[in-house]
């Protein structure tokens, strides 16, 4: 977190993540000294130019909270989830029931009893584990979770 006036956060953002990212873009904010409490905020900046640490090219980004608080200080440690995309009345899946591998994506659905590998079309990814399919399944289907077991 900078030292300023408005609590301007900075943070790193991955190469293969930065085309994504755009000014007031929507930010989630968490801050280690206030476990489970989330600040709202917004991408106010986009460093044109890269910055390369250990051979990883990153670009710079900086987020202001939407609303001062009195509690923030300078100097703490903050995490930020950027918004880049919304979309509701999806059908997602969780990505334990994804196999993506050099065929592509799919999933075992369940055709009366027995899994059927189904090829999928993938849309957005959620930060908390789920994935958008844009095509290949409807909704009511039913598929394996292959990363749990005995879970269809």
């Amino acid at each position: 977190m900078l030292d300023d006036a408005n609590f301007e956060i900075e943070a790193r953002i991955p190469e293969v993540d930065i085309g994504r990212i755009s000014l007031t873009d929507p930010v989630e904010i968490k801050l280690d000294a206030f476990p489970g409490k989330i600040f709202k905020g917004k991408v106010i900046y986009i460093e044109p130019s890269e910055t390369i640490e250990g051979g990883v090219v990153n670009f710079k980004i900086k987020a202001a909270f939407n609303e001062k608080d009195s509690s923030i200080r300078t100097g703490l440690t903050a995490n930020l989830d950027v918004e880049t995309e919304r979309k509701s009345g999806v059908l997602v899946l969780p990505s334990v029931a994804v196999i993506e591998d050099d065929k592509g994506a799919h999933v075992r659905k369940m055709v009366g009893e027995k899994a059927t590998e189904t090829e999928v079309t993938l849309g957005i990814r959620s930060p908390n584990g789920f994935i958008e399919i844009t095509s290949g399944l409807s909704d009511g289907d039913i598929v394996q979770k292959i990363g749990l077991k005995n879970s269809p």
